[in-house]
């Protein structure tokens, strides 16, 4: 498949042992030429995929998200929506770099989602890892997922 995801476990599940290794077959990309490729190979088989429906990503502003965000808009445009939830926790400036480069300079569907104060009030009320788990996990998947209801 064109696109990977990573899924969190719950804290209360033991952690799976995986192996964190590079497939024997991947060739590695090291030049402008093998990374080109790359990228028209990965958008030819998202377009494939995709085909006429909307694509939802949680845009956290780190590396995985806004890898896979800029390869969706190069290759589905306007079939993309991002949400990016600031939930207080984030760098200084974060959020307002997601803003600038997604929407502002790639043009993205891009749904912000300030929930600070809805997230510190919950998470800051308890010191239960479990609730702090469930609050962290409602504004990450819960919260993006209600926004892109809301768009359809």
């Amino acid at each position: 498949s064109a696109l990977s995801s990573t899924v969190s476990m719950p804290a209360d599940r033991k952690k799976m042992d995986l192996p964190n290794k590079r497939p024997d077959d991947m060739v590695r990309i090291t030049t402008p030429e093998l990374a080109q490729k790359f990228i028209e190979e990965q958008v030819a088989l998202i377009r494939e995929q995709v085909k006429d429906k909307k694509v939802l990503l949680a845009l956290s502003g780190g590396v995985d998200s806004s890898v896979v965000a800029a390869l969706l808009i190069k290759a589905i445009g306007k079939q993309l929506v991002c949400v990016h939830v600031n939930h207080g926790l984030m760098r200084k400036g974060e959020s307002e770099q997601v803003i600038e480069v997604f929407k502002n300079q790639l043009d993205a569907n891009l749904i912000y989602v300030d929930a600070t104060d809805r997230f510190n009030a919950f998470y800051f009320a308890t010191s239960n890892c479990k609730q702090r788990s469930k609050t962290h996990y409602n504004s990450v998947i819960i919260m993006p997922t209600q926004n892109f209801k809301r768009c359809i």
